[in-house]
């Protein structure tokens, strides 16, 4: 969903900038992942003050042989994103190394064979709770308004919640005890809280934070398995008919569920929330087991009802034309976009 495979977008060449890096400072996420980041001597990109920059992983850091007191040249990717583009002036000795333990929590940081971070193996790290309750009350998922970074690090802090689940359990005179927080935003805060109580299933799934489900991913699970229930019930070759969920991907949404801490906080929440589940259509046959079908164009049914009417079939639903595909189910107007999106390829 953010980057289509269609699309391409042409941009101008990034301005650069020359800087110092005065520090490098590992950050801690919300799977844990240890992240060095690049403190900057501020300076002016394209109008915008940075001040610091990501460096992702160790390879990275390694690969433009970056520490402390260098020279470094910075961009902002897309126009957007700052980053460290290369070291210009070595003035530093060695190479920055991510340390072996969690900054946060002191616990062994781990680094698994197949993935480029080293990661905190403590499950209560504090880091990781602040980080997943960023992730949980974000716009794209519970969407609680006013519920800041700082108000957030203050409640962990605190020990006003532990988990998700305590959000929801927020008590306006609790909230009094914090900074900067008077009765009438502490009202504030509790009504937004109970505000996000009516939401939907990809929200509240999006929220849980699985690991490689993001929002686009959330919205085609939900579409085949309606409930928590059905989602952790479902095996691999469950989670693979649906278009997009690759292994990698269904095993880490099978890892995740299969956790007795990460479904029963789960389920807490749920207790909490209002939503109308999208109703299962029943299967009625398997007269279309074994085809790929990509509904296009407009119809005079709606594509969704199409779409669940082909899974309803046994059939499986794709949102772009592949090898796998068997039928393109072109509606009208369809073939006025084919045609217009060849000419602009071919320009």
């Amino acid at each position: 969903g953010r980057a289509p495979k269609w699309a391409i977008a042409y941009k101008f060449q990034a301005e650069q900038a020359e800087t110092i890096c005065e520090q490098i400072m590992v950050q801690v996420g919300r799977t844990g992942a240890l992240t060095p980041v690049a403190i900057l001597k501020p300076v002016e990109v394209g109008g915008v003050v940075v001040k610091k920059a990501t460096l992702h992983n160790q390879d990275m850091v390694n690969a433009k042989n970056i520490n402390a007191g260098d020279k470094v040249i910075v961009q902002r990717a897309g126009d957007v994103i700052p980053e460290v583009v290369r070291v210009s002036e070595k003035l530093s000795v060695g190479t920055f190394q991510i340390p072996d333990n969690c900054p946060i929590c002191g616990s062994v940081a781990v680094k698994e064979p197949d993935e480029a971070v080293k990661k905190c193996s403590n499950a209560s790290c504090p880091a990781k709770l602040v980080e997943g309750l960023k992730h949980f009350v974000s716009r794209d998922a519970m969407n609680m308004d006013g519920i800041g970074d700082k108000l957030i690090e203050q409640l962990v802090e605190k020990g006003l919640v532990e988990n998700a689940k305590d959000l929801f359990e927020l008590h306006p005179i609790r909230l009094n005890s914090l900074d900067r927080m008077g009765p009438k935003l502490a009202l504030k805060i509790v009504e937004a809280i109970q505000k996000a109580r009516n939401t939907t299933m990809p929200r509240f799934l999006y929220a849980l934070g699985i690991p490689s489900v993001g929002r686009t991913m959330s919205k085609a699970l939900c579409e085949h398995f309606p409930t928590l229930d059905d989602l952790a019930g479902a095996s691999i070759s469950d989670l693979q008919s649906v278009p997009t969920v690759g292994p990698e991907i269904a095993k880490s949404i099978i890892t995740f569920l299969s956790l007795p801490d990460n479904m029963k906080l789960a389920k807490g929440i749920l207790g909490y929330l209002s939503f109308d589940a999208p109703t299962k259509q029943a299967k009625q046959s398997d007269k279309l087991k074994g085809h790929t079908i990509v509904v296009t164009g407009n119809h005079t049914s709606e594509r969704e009802d199409l779409k669940a009417l082909i899974v309803a079939n046994g059939g499986k639903c794709s949102s772009s034309v592949t090898g796998k595909t068997s039928v393109l189910l072109a509606g009208k107007r369809s073939e006025e976009r084919r045609v217009g999106k060849e000419c602009r390829s071919r320009w």
